[in-house]
C-alpha cells in the first residue's frame, strides 16, 4: 500500500534565504519559515508559540526563492517531510527533519522595481532527480 507523505507550512522567513550550489552545479536554497498560533495558558495569560521549519528547494525553484525572499516575507511551502542523518566530526549520530519543497507560493505583495514575479514561479517544479548522497554539503 502507497504511502502519503505530504505538508504545507505558511509563515514568515526568519533569516536571510542560503543559496548554495552542490559540486555538481545543482542549486538549492534553505530557508527558515515560522509561524505563531496564541493560546490561553490557565491563569488567562496569553502566550504566543512559535514553530520554526526548514525548509529546502532545489533548482529553479531554489534560485527564485533567493532571488524573491528576504528575512521578513511571507510564503507557504508545500512538500514532504524528509529526515536527514549523518555523523559528525566526533562520531555522534545527528539527524534533522525538514521539509523538502516543490511548491513555494510568495504572499509578500511587492510594487514598484521589486516587483514579485506572477503566480507562476510557485509553479516550478523541483527536479525529480536527487543529488547523490555525497553530492548533499549538509
Amino acid at each position: 500500500m502507497r504511502q502519503t507523505n505530504s505538508t504545507i507550512f505558511e509563515g514568515n522567513l526568519g533569516q536571510e534565504p542560503e543559496l548554495q550550489y552542490t559540486p555538481g552545479g545543482q542549486a538549492f536554497c534553505r530557508m527558515s519559515l515560522g509561524n505563531s498560533d496564541d493560546y490561553k495558558n490557565g491563569d488567562g495569560e496569553l502566550i504566543k508559540r512559535t514553530q520554526w521549519a526548514t525548509i529546502i528547494t532545489w533548482d529553479k525553484l531554489a534560485e527564485a526563492c533567493a532571488e524573491y525572499l528576504k528575512k521578513g516575507s511571507a510564503a507557504l511551502a508545500q512538500g514532504k517531510l524528509e529526515q536527514r542523518r549523518w555523523q559528525d566530526d566526533e562520531g555522534n549520530n545527528r539527524s534533522v527533519l525538514r521539509i523538502k519543497a516543490f511548491f513555494v507560493r510568495f504572499l509578500d505583495k511587492k510594487n514598484g522595481d521589486d516587483e514579485m514575479p506572477a503566480e507562476e514561479v510557485g509553479e516550478i517544479k523541483e527536479n525529480t532527480e536527487t543529488p547523490a548522497e555525497d553530492d548533499i554539503p549538509f
